[in-house]
């Protein structure tokens, strides 16, 4: 009699629960799509173009989907592509080296000649990395000291040769180039290419508005245009001409409004790299009699290491370090660094056209087939980039496949979703870090893409959202709506 109800539980009764809960969670799945279609076809958003995948990372199961297959502009998303090819291409633990030379002879303390600084695109001279973005020329001048060099009878010279000359991406717009987000790339970098401004207002109209860089240098001038007003919310530009460093800061600044903190690119980063050094040398007690020089602009130029002295080589924090700067603040100047590096370290020169091929190469390897996706940029300021939510999670799976796991995981960024939506019955919530994704933002555009752990599993997942007429956070509210209302499916 207990083997026929133990026949009948088998047979009869478990797979009666097991059609049932499929049954009721196949209805669930309904449900939230159901719910999704009809918050996309709600009139602040039926505008805009989405694309959705969400896709279970235990069983590979697509828990919801929209548009997946259609190309998108991704934003700042195209960081994933191209910091999931960095660091399979370089490794985790490369490091970027910048090498101070010196030509000539050094007699009494004189060293007849010209110090030389080879660059290999090195972003990290920056205070990302440093308290002062001058803190690698200590190590410098103390070199120099130890040789016995109190004077430098030359010139400084910057190369620059590791890149090309193509310092803006494709399909960058005109009006970003003044911003520090489209700052120009190098094969010779400083301070992120750009200097902050703090702007500190009158405390009444007898007082001028006061500007302060943070560092000095003659490298750049500014010009304070600014019009004190009663007003006390501030109106202020930053322009900067194209053809040279003067920053005009212009408009109206309110007596007694906050200190305001404005940052704006600076052109030609190799004479910024060496005037600023050779500012820092004279500061600290040397003498220089020549002038700072980039090497393109010194006739007959030819740099051949072996005929020179070299005096001390800067090696920067690892990539990994890097990376999480780059994604976790977005940082488009390390993106576009990292991707010309990719070419500079297999064929010896930095260049978009030849990392851009490496990148499509790698990329087959998670089939993306170049025809098939627009990659121009590797930050993703360009709107000539085009990929679909579907290629996204191909390369996200496709890293968590490859022995450097443990390392992209430790690059994504990390958020947190809280829905609380009383019209729905989903009232829980993705804990604070348990999403780690990427975020991409231009005009008009809205994207995250990335995992997400819950006790129910694990997900991957793509939302990119292109031409929507709301602001950032109306979009956020939406995209943590329909990611946790998918992963209650989990």
């Amino acid at each position: 009699m207990k083997l026929k109800v133990r026949i009948l539980i088998t047979y009869v009764i478990i797979p009666i629960i097991f059609w049932g809960c499929a049954t009721t969670r196949l209805q669930h799945l309904n449900n939230t799509k159901q719910l999704i279609e009809t918050i996309l076809q709600d009139s602040l958003f039926v505008s805009a173009h989405w694309g959705i995948l969400v896709e279970s990372l235990n069983t590979g199961e697509i828990l919801y989907e929209h548009n997946a297959d259609k190309l998108f502009i991704p934003a700042s998303n195209q960081k994933i592509l191209t910091s999931a090819a960095a660091l399979l291409s370089l490794g985790s633990d490369f490091t970027y080296e910048t090498k101070l030379y010196a030509s000539g002879e050094i007699i009494d303390s004189v060293l007849y000649g010209d110090l030389i600084i080879e660059g290999s695109g090195d972003p990290t001279f920056s205070s990302e990395f440093y308290v002062d973005p001058r803190l690698p020329f200590y190590c410098w001048t103390d070199t120099l000291r130890k040789l016995g060099i109190r004077k430098i009878n030359g010139n400084i010279i910057g190369n620059d040769d590791a890149f090309d000359e193509i310092k803006f991406g494709k399909g960058w717009m005109i009006d970003d180039l003044n911003y520090a987000f489209a700052a120009e790339t190098n094969g010779l970098q400083f301070n992120e290419n750009s200097i902050k401004l703090q702007i500190i207002p009158p405390l009444n109209f007898h007082k001028p508005s006061c500007i302060f860089p943070e560092l000095k240098s003659e490298y750049f001038k500014i010009s304070n245009n600014l019009v004190t007003a009663k007003n006390p919310k501030s109106r202020i530009t930053l322009v900067r001409p194209f053809d040279n460093n003067e920053i005009i800061v212009s408009g109206d600044i309110g007596i007694g409004s906050r200190i305001d903190y404005r940052t704006i690119s600076l052109s030609n980063p190799t004479i910024y790299f060496v005037t600023v050094l050779k500012e820092f040398l004279l500061e600290e007690g040397f003498e220089i009699t020549g002038t700072a020089f980039d090497c393109d602009d010194i006739e007959n130029w030819n740099f051949v290491p072996e005929n020179l002295s070299l005096i001390a080589v800067h090696k920067s924090p690892p990539l990994i370090d890097i990376l999480q700067v780059m994604m976790k603040k977005s940082k488009n100047l390390y993106a576009e660094t990292l991707l010309k590096t990719i070419s500079w370290k297999q064929n010896g020169i930095g260049s978009f056209s030849d990392s851009r091929k490496i990148v499509q190469n790698f990329l087959l390897d998670f089939d993306l087939k170049p025809e098939q996706y627009s990659y121009f940029d590797g930050s993703g300021l360009s709107r000539y980039n085009l990929i679909s939510p579907q290629q996204i999670v191909k390369v996200l799976k496709g890293v968590k496949q490859t022995e450097q796991n443990s390392f992209w995981e430790d690059i994504m960024p990390v958020a947190g979703i809280f829905l609380e939506t009383p019209a729905v019955s989903i009232i829980r919530t993705v804990n604070e870090g348990n999403i780690k994704a990427k975020t991409g933002t231009m005009t008009n555009i809205r994207c995250l893409s990335g995992y997400v752990e819950t006790p129910r599993g694990d997900a991957v997942f793509s939302i990119l959202v292109n031409c929507h007429k709301l602001n950032s956070n109306q979009i956020d509210q939406q995209i943590n709506f329909i990611l946790a209302s998918v992963l209650e499916n989990l």
